[in-house]
C-alpha cells in the first residue's frame, strides 16, 4: 500500500502547486510540507479550503490515478 506521507512527506507543499489563496492559507496554518498536509483530517481540510483542494490532497496522498500512456518515438531517418 502506497503511503504518500512516507514517500514525499518531506517535500514542500508548494511542490503540489496550490493556487495562491490555498498556498497562503496553508502557510498561515503552519503547513510547510506534504507530510504536514497529510496529517490534517482530509474531509475537514477540503471543507475549509474548498473543493479545489481535493485534487491537491489526492496528489499529496498518491490516491489520484493517472493512466500511463506509452508513446513510441518517431523514427527519423537522415
Amino acid at each position: 500500500v502506497y503511503n504518500g506521507a512516507l514517500f514525499c512527506g518531506a517535500l514542500p507543499v508548494t511542490a503540489l502547486e496550490p493556487d495562491a489563496r490555498t498556498r497562503e492559507i496553508l502557510h498561515d496554518w503552519g503547513v510547510r510540507t506534504i507530510g504536514d498536509l497529510l496529517r490534517l483530517p482530509r474531509a475537514e481540510t477540503i471543507a475549509r479550503l474548498g473543493e479545489g483542494a481535493r485534487p491537491l490532497w489526492e496528489r499529496a496522498s498518491g490516491r489520484r490515478r493517472r493512466v500511463l500512456r506509452l508513446e513510441r518515438p518517431r523514427e527519423i531517418f537522415l
